[in-house]
């Protein structure tokens, strides 16, 4: 999960997986006044505090219009029993490749990078990337379940090397990193 805002200004929630009073702990030390809540994509362990967020705080989650369907029904994905309600997540508030969302003092701009999901996205602020499952330290996220795509993850990273400059990156899961190191050193954006 991160959080992105300023002390008592306006802030977004990216994929609130879990632990949800540690994530409304934190909002209250810093002062921070929950906007939204933002994922990069549907799956299970990127939502599952997001409704008790939303109660909380009165805020909507909005995510790629390709993922919507795994948030209203994350069991019929999976497969199995979920320990937790599934958020609302209604069509207008549905994002797309290109959107450009302003918070606070912070623009976050929406770039649509399937391949882990249909719907998986990577948001840029300022001169850091929140990769989601898209790209981690020295990897990417897995492209064998349902909605994974390996030419289409291939695709997605092409985008991201093409990126000018350098950006720290924000994983969904593991260490924090940077473009240029993953360009240098990750076998996956080595072959492209």
């Amino acid at each position: 999960c991160y959080i992105i805002g300023d002390t008592g200004e306006e802030g977004v929630i990216i994929d609130p997986g879990a632990n949800a009073e540690i994530i409304k702990k934190v909002i209250k030390s810093e002062g921070l006044i929950p906007k939204e809540i933002l994922l990069t994509h549907g799956h299970f362990d990127h939502i599952g505090a997001v409704r008790e967020l939303m109660e909380e705080y009165g805020i909507k989650v909005r995510v790629h219009k390709a993922d919507r369907d795994m948030l209203l029904d994350p069991e019929v994905f999976w497969g199995f029993k979920m320990n937790f309600k599934a958020p609302e997540c209604d069509e207008e508030d549905c994002l797309k490749d290109g959107d450009v969302l302003e918070v606070g003092k912070y623009k976050i701009a929406v770039y649509h990078t399937p391949g882990h999901s249909r719907g998986s996205v990577v948001y840029m602020i300022e001169d850091a990337l929140i990769t989601g499952d898209t790209l981690f330290e020295g990897s990417i996220g897995r492209t064998d379940f349902e909605g994974g795509d390996m030419s289409q993850m291939k695709e997605s990273l092409k985008r991201l090397s093409r990126l000018e400059g350098d950006y720290k990156i924000y994983a969904g899961h593991g260490e924090d990193t940077s473009l240029e190191y993953e360009k240098e050193n990750n076998m996956y954006m080595r072959r492209l």
